[in-house]
């Protein structure tokens, strides 16, 4: 089987390909059919201007949907793709030419000049300039066969502990991880994802646009982050991926609610954390902040595609059951006509087991209430002294970790205890 990432995503496209891949707001729709054809077209122009395969494209451009068809164009050429952030100068360009050796290189108009001067070896496109080539060629493409180690893309790291050095991911690294994040977020044909994202780096780029391609879905696609955009687009929308600093500018725009919110699904934040101020500004646990959050975008209308099926993940180093894993909640429903209400209620018996109860909201155990304990345990056939008979019955009922004794109890363990009794 053909490893190239474009085979992959190829196989994944929507039965009928006329379908919508991209669709900017108050521009054009571009459909998965459209996309093919172009990739085709700039597969056939890079191979017209002597690329062969393992030769490196560097491109330096603006926002453009062209730049995904020119992506995919590398890829089906067999061709090494070198994303650009549009930022860097004569100095830090000099370095990744030098080291890459790019045979083609595409570029803002107002850069052409500069690295033209830089790169003499190179062959120097402006994306029109590329795409009015691409034009005159085919829209049929023999995607080239690549091995799972053949080389697909290089990105340069950020050269905070030194010179930038060349990160080199294969056709399997990228794949790997598409697979992985598509399952991992659910991912369906039905998704919609907004894309505020700048695509010279890894989340624009590959997770981001990764996985609408192996799911088949769409994306909403936006040249720069806007805040007050963003908000009037989300409606439309079922994902979004965004850096830290997007959510925190989301937060303090007066248009946001959950309203807006109420399609999204899940909302993705990477790069960098969050903030911990941002996070410090709400409170209560963070599963139950989670739920409370799909459960108030069911009320306020809810997936469209209506219900099936809802989960809830909470990850913490050894935060999970007696300190033995990361997993503090992992819960999933599926196939239910009311999945977030059997979510919650699993929730609840998942916190009554594992769940932690503040010190200072346990009962210290007078004289009255020992004899409340004791009676209580008798009747479900616990007798003996306190000492043996609550821990034992604790223990059988999987609520030992919220034991310490008997001169203090935890609330949670003693309604479960009145209520079985």
């Amino acid at each position: 089987m053909n490893a190239n990432l474009y085979s992959l995503f190829e196989r994944h496209f929507p039965d009928g390909a006329e379908q919508p891949f991209l669709a900017i707001p108050n521009g054009p729709v571009i459909h998965y059919d459209d996309l093919a054809a172009m990739s085709a077209q700039v597969a056939g122009a890079l191979v017209a201007a002597g690329c062969r395969p393992g030769d490196r494209v560097a491109a330096q451009v603006d926002k453009h949907w062209h730049v995904v068809a020119l992506y995919l164009g590398c890829l089906r050429a067999g061709l090494v793709y070198l994303p650009l952030n549009t930022g860097y100068q004569r100095g830090e360009l000099a370095h990744f030419f030098g080291d890459a050796q790019p045979r083609v290189i595409v570029c803002n108009p107002d850069h052409l000049g500069v690295i033209a001067a830089l790169e003499r070896h190179a062959t120097v496109l402006t994306l029109d300039e590329l795409f009015d080539r691409a034009r005159g060629c085919s829209a049929q493409f023999a995607t080239v066969t690549s091995q799972p180690d053949d080389l697909a893309a290089l990105l340069y790291t950020s050269g905070t502990t030194g010179r930038s050095k060349g990160a080199m991911l294969t056709h399997r690294n990228l794949a790997s991880n598409a697979l992985a994040l598509v399952d991992a977020w659910g991912f369906t044909r039905g998704d919609v994802l907004l894309h505020a994202l700048p695509i010279f780096h890894v989340h624009g780029l590959f997770v981001a646009t990764h996985c609408a391609l192996l799911s088949g879905s769409r994306m909403l696609w936006l040249p720069k982050f806007d805040a007050h955009e963003v908000v009037s687009l989300l409606p439309r929308a079922t994902v979004m991926m965004g850096v830290p600093t997007f959510y925190t500018r989301l937060l303090a725009e007066p248009a946001l609610s959950r309203d807006s919110c109420a399609s999204i699904r899940v909302f993705i934040s990477g790069s960098a954390p969050l903030l911990a101020e941002t996070f410090e500004a709400t409170s209560g646990p963070l599963a139950e902040r989670l739920l409370a959050c799909l459960e108030a975008a069911q009320a306020a209308g809810g997936d469209k595609r209506g219900q099936q099926s809802a989960a809830l993940l909470v990850v913490e180093k050894d935060a999970g059951y007696a300190q033995l894993s990361d997993v503090v909640v992992d819960l999933r429903v599926d196939d239910h006509k009311r999945p977030l209400e059997e979510l919650r209620r699993i929730y609840r018996l998942h916190d009554a087991l594992f769940g932690k109860t503040p010190k200072d909201e346990w009962l210290d155990v007078d004289d009255a209430l020992r004899t409340e304990l004791t009676d209580r345990l008798a009747r479900i056939g616990y007798t003996g002294p306190l000492e043996q008979a609550y821990p034992d019955w604790a223990g059988t009922e999987n609520y030992e970790l919220r034991v310490e004794g008997v001169e203090r109890v935890d609330p949670v363990v003693l309604e479960a205890l009145r209520r079985m009794s």
